[in-house]
């Protein structure tokens, strides 16, 4: 993997018994299978917590600043944020680099 390579882990709380209604706008809408297309985009992949319902995991990886740039910049991610406005109480976003040598 390059050392450019960035990741997101995105932590949905979601709102109580939200989870699946969340999952099936995404789906519906088609917003996550998009955003896998867009340059840069190496992983876009939504987990469920195993021991809290209500909670999701969104791990992300891009291959560069400039790429993760223009998605949160271009209307996918927009879309992203109005289906979670509906459904989530928080986010919690943590980024990891490679580590430095």
């Amino acid at each position: 993997m390059s050392q450019s390579v960035i990741t997101l882990n995105v932590i949905y709380t979601l709102k109580p018994g939200m989870a699946s209604a969340f999952l099936n706008a995404l789906a519906e809408d088609g917003v996550l299978d998009r955003i896998r297309q867009e340059a840069g985009c190496l992983q876009y992949e939504m987990f469920a917590a195993a021991d809290t319902p209500d909670r999701l995991l969104l791990a992300e990886q891009w291959d560069s600043q400039a790429n993760m740039d223009a998605h949160v910049a271009g209307p996918h991610f927009k879309t992203m944020q109005s289906i979670e406005g509906l459904h989530v109480d928080g986010v919690e976003v943590r980024r990891f680099d490679p580590p430095k040598d």
